[in-house]
């Protein structure tokens, strides 16, 4: 802001000041070699002997008389110019956030073990608003990982878990939608973050056990080396362990880039009512984070009754042969497994599993053998890209109009390399079907998902905006201006669903999936500011501030919205504002 800029001005000029006042009292009038007196300073290089002429003072030494002169009354009002102009500076900023902002975070994170629970929060607020400098965000991640290893209150040790992973997940997820802030990965400036945390799972707090399993979960990806550690609490009779324990477990698994799938929650499929399962996972509480402690566990839970059994032991394999390689090798026995559930999960660790004869054959076999096997393997088919190029006429060979996976056939055909019309042909084939809303709406969001401009789809879909479903006319706009067709058209048949007594939810939804992609249209984005509807404008208010949408061009209307009667819009527009100033100040720099 400018009056900002203007204290910051005032301030650095007294500040200034107040330096060189003192520089100037204390340093400047040095003799030089000349012969001083040292009471009146008279100049007496013409004179004989140590006695001035001038006031009678006899030195006593030659030395002193070669002293520098120091202003002590004047060097005093630069301490006091020197902490004014830093008070005059923070002064706006004072004023509205509070003392604790002038605070610098390099004293914050120094004393950071002892401070209390205010001056902790300011910190934690500092560091995810994504305003620490890096050399900031080293200091705090070895801060943490030093208390993790010393033997600290349970308070102390929870919070520094939370910090840690607090940190990857700001580096990890929104060092995109806000590049002008800094942010860091806690795993890259301390390879040792999440082991110390897989210490805390033998804590003998139940409290601090807890605050670890949720914090591994935060490190996605970077979080398997815990895995092992994490599989006895599947086993646990504390029903908020056992929670925590699947939901890290489905974190690892959703942003992990092993791609590899766990095909079921183990939260809904009754894991704590069956003794067998619980006697299994205990038996890793020997192991803590040893893979190779973990492995063959693992691979004789592979010969398990139990489907859930065999099928999670498929999956935690696959994760951990991305370290250890050799932990994939038995996977592939099971091939002639009958369970779906266990096919499903073998099908979808194929994904990272050596590419060989015998798993081209799996997925050769998984292909029409079940919808959810099917396309768990068309999965695994797009993710391996090259190796896999052989599937691509098996996989055009899917492309019938009546074929439950046709949207996930037609993606799969396209990322192998096929003829984009040939899977346009037959998504449209499909929309032509009579058949429910639901499989229609799936077609359509497969066209979209496509990646492909087709001014013959978009016009052939066109049709469907008038239909009588509003859902399937919303996904009918939303395919269109993916597939490149009149944008403003598209978007406002999304619009009208804002309309009271419509499905406003959906809209909702198609909306941001529009945003996301960064193809709405900013005339949709204005009439979404401009509307009478609540949830319209936090829809736009939503998509510039966390999607990535230029809101520039609105941003008149978005200052104005931070005084809007609705309480919701006008929480949430000072953040669309913040957002857009920082992007232009952002590209200005840039």
């Amino acid at each position: 802001m400018l009056t900002d800029w203007l204290f910051w001005g005032l301030g650095g000029a007294l500040a200034l000041a107040g330096l060189w006042l003192l520089y100037w009292s204390l340093f400047h009038d040095r003799s030089r070699g000349r012969r001083r007196c040292p009471k009146c300073w008279y100049d007496m290089s013409g004179a004989e002997g140590r006695r001035c002429p001038e006031c009678g003072r006899e030195a006593k030494s030659d030395r002193r008389m070669l002293r520098t002169r120091r202003r002590w009354r004047l060097a005093a009002l630069g301490p006091l110019l020197l902490f004014g102009g830093l008070f005059t500076g923070w002064g706006p900023r004072v004023y509205r956030d509070g003392w604790m902002s002038a605070t610098p975070t390099a004293a914050l994170i120094a004393l950071y073990p002892r401070l209390d629970v205010v001056w902790r929060g300011e910190l934690e607020q500092r560091m995810e608003g994504g305003t620490l400098r890096q050399w900031e965000y080293r200091l705090l991640v070895n801060r943490c990982v030093g208390i993790l290893r010393s033997p600290a209150d349970d308070l102390l040790l929870i919070e520094a878990a939370k910090i840690l992973s607090r940190i990857e997940i700001g580096g990890r997820n929104r060092v995109e939608s806000e590049p002008w802030k800094s942010w860091a990965l806690a795993t890259e400036i301390n390879p040792d973050s999440v082991p110390v945390i897989a210490r805390l799972l033998d804590h003998e707090s139940s409290n601090v056990r807890l605050a670890a399993i949720k914090a591994i979960g935060q490190f996605t990806s970077e979080g398997r080396v815990a895995l092992p550690a994490l599989l006895p609490f599947l086993g646990s009779d504390d029903k908020s362990m056992f929670d925590a324990a699947s939901s890290s477990l489905m974190f690892m698994r959703t942003s992990s880039d092993t791609a590899v799938s766990l095909p079921f929650d183990p939260r809904f499929v009754g894991f704590r009512m069956v003794s067998d399962r619980k006697e299994f996972f205990s038996a890793f509480a020997e192991c803590g984070t040893d893979a190779e402690c973990a492995i063959p566990h693992l691979m004789d839970g592979l010969k398990h009754r139990d489907e859930y059994i065999r099928s999670f032991c498929i999956w935690a394999l696959a994760v951990i042969s991305v370290d250890h390689p050799g932990a994939a090798d038995p996977i592939l026995d099971l091939a002639g497994d009958w369970s779906e559930v266990v096919r499903k999960s073998l099908a979808s660790a194929t994904a990272v599993l050596p590419f060989d004869d015998r798993v081209a054959e799996f997925l050769t076999s998984s292909i029409r053998w079940g919808e959810g096997v099917e396309s768990a393997a068309l999965w695994a088919i797009m993710k391996r890209g090259d190796e896999t190029r052989s599937f691509l006429p098996l996989v055009e060979s899917l492309l019938e109009p009546e074929a439950q996976n046709l949207g996930l056939i037609a993606r799969c055909y396209v990322g192998l390399g096929g003829d984009p019309e040939r899977a346009i042909d037959a998504l449209l084939d499909g929309l032509d079907r009579p058949a429910t809303t639901n499989r229609h709406v799936g077609l359509l969001d497969s066209l979209a998902s496509l990646g492909i401009e087709s001014q013959r789809a978009a016009d052939a879909i066109t049709p469907l905006l008038k239909n009588s479903e509003l859902e399937l006319g919303m996904a009918a706009a939303n395919a269109m201006i993916m597939l490149g067709g009149d944008a403003d058209v598209g978007s406002r048949t999304i619009l009208d669903a804002f309309q009271p007594g419509n499905i406003q939810h959906r809209a909702l939804q198609r909306v941001s999936q529009l945003c996301r992609s960064g193809r709405i249209p900013q005339a949709t984005i204005s009439d979404l500011l401009d509307s009478d509807n609540v949830k319209a404008r936090l829809t736009a208010l939503s998509c510039i501030a966390y999607f990535r949408v230029d809101g520039a061009p609105h941003i008149a209307r978005l200052r104005e919205l931070t005084l809007d009667p609705d309480p919701d819009v006008a929480q949430y527009a000072p953040d669309a504002v913040e957002r857009t100033e920082n992007m232009i100040e952002y590209r200005s720099r840039k």
